[in-house]
């Protein structure tokens, strides 16, 4: 009989979180196992793998849709799973209680961070989050950071975390999944600066465009020029504005959410990340796997020692500014090192490496 491996997500969309547990989970397929996964909302983006049990609430928001998650697990074999896996600090926390509540009884339960948290809230928020994490952290067999940084900041602020499994692995690029395979059909003769993730502060997409508008000003010879920023979210009307007050309407697009970004990564002469702060960013390996020249801000720890990847320091307009342009000036040969030195980096960090690490962790 086939070990069962079970997760719990928010929704059945490609956010970094959600793409990182989809990737592990088939990889697991690949490996045997069965593959359980319980979403908290109702079906909606259709983007995960039929080979995979899916399972859905009727529940358009998280918040009510707790309950049937709850009760979709009760009613199914996967409540006795061999190991559970969680990537979002709020189904962390579920998965502890319902643990300690012996609704559930994995064998092994393993806990992802997808943020550095304790750097993103204040006062009493902070207070909340620090009390959630000594309540409910401490029962998990495999505590999995993406940085060396991750996890300095948890041991610091929450010291009895010491008494857990706590492993930093650099998040893995599943090359199959993100290497472009569909030609592109929009933009084909437009020249592309390429990024893409949520419409939020924390991914500096007002800077990119500040940046970008600085780039077409000073030379004439890049006007032509089109910003493509695919995602969605709460910025929208924000940079919508300052696109217009720019005068941008016709060079920058917010393009919303695409379901296969990768065919634009690899269509672009530039990829970037311009992000303030993160975990890690899962779309830097995706356009490190389609495209040679890549720029990404220092917002994770680790990122300026990625060979062949152009680094600036985030939330500046005139470094981001600089870096774009020397990006673009780029030769040939530099850009052939660059795909040499990301074919390397992402052979290293494979799926298939990171998932037998995980296992081998918890001993499984």
């Amino acid at each position: 009989m086939k070990k069962n491996i079970v997760s719990l997500v928010p929704e059945d969309s490609m956010n970094g979180a959600e793409f990182f547990l989809n990737s592990f989970l088939s990889e697991a397929q690949k490996q045997n196992y069965a593959v359980s996964v319980f979403f908290l909302k109702k079906h909606k983006h259709n983007l995960w793998s039929k080979e995979k049990e899916l399972n859905f609430t009727n529940s358009k928001t998280e918040k009510f849709g707790i309950l049937p998650l709850i009760k979709n697990l009760l009613y199914s074999n996967s409540r006795n799973s061999d190991l559970i896996i969680t990537s979002h600090f709020h189904l962390n926390i579920l998965v502890s209680v319902l643990a300690k509540l012996r609704v559930i009884t994995p064998n092994r339960i393993v806990f992802r961070e997808s943020s550095i948290w304790l750097r993103r809230v204040k006062g009493i928020k902070l207070s909340l989050y620090k009390t959630l994490y000594r309540m409910f952290y401490l029962n998990c067999d495999l505590l999995i950071c993406q940085t060396e940084e991750m996890k300095e900041v948890l041991l610091s602020e929450i010291p009895e975390l010491v008494n857990v499994k706590i492993k930093v692995l650099r998040n893995p690029i599943n090359y199959d999944e993100v290497k472009n395979k569909i030609k592109l059909t929009q933009f084909r003769g437009d020249k592309l600066i390429v990024a893409a993730g949520r419409l939020h502060p924390i991914k500096g997409f007002d800077i990119l465009i500040e940046s970008f508008h600085k780039l077409i000003e000073n030379d004439e010879r890049l006007r032509s020029l089109k910003l493509l920023i695919l995602g969605e979210g709460t910025e929208r009307d924000k940079l919508e504005i300052l696109v217009k007050k720019l005068k941008l309407e016709d060079n920058v697009h917010l393009y919303g959410y695409s379901k296969y970004p990768f065919k634009y990564f690899e269509k672009a002469e530039l990829c970037v990340v311009s992000s303030i702060k993160e975990g890690f960013p899962n779309v830097l390996h995706q356009m490190m796997v389609n495209n040679s020249n890549v720029l990404s801000t220092r917002c994770a720890e680790g990122i300026e020692s990625i060979n062949g990847l152009l680094t600036c320091k985030p939330n500046s307009v005139e470094e981001l500014y600089l870096l774009m342009k020397k990006a673009l000036e780029r030769s040939d040969f530099e850009k052939e090192n660059s795909s040499t030195e990301f074919a390397e980096y992402t052979k290293k960090n494979s799926i298939e490496n990171y998932f037998k690490r995980v296992m081998a962790e918890i001993n499984f």
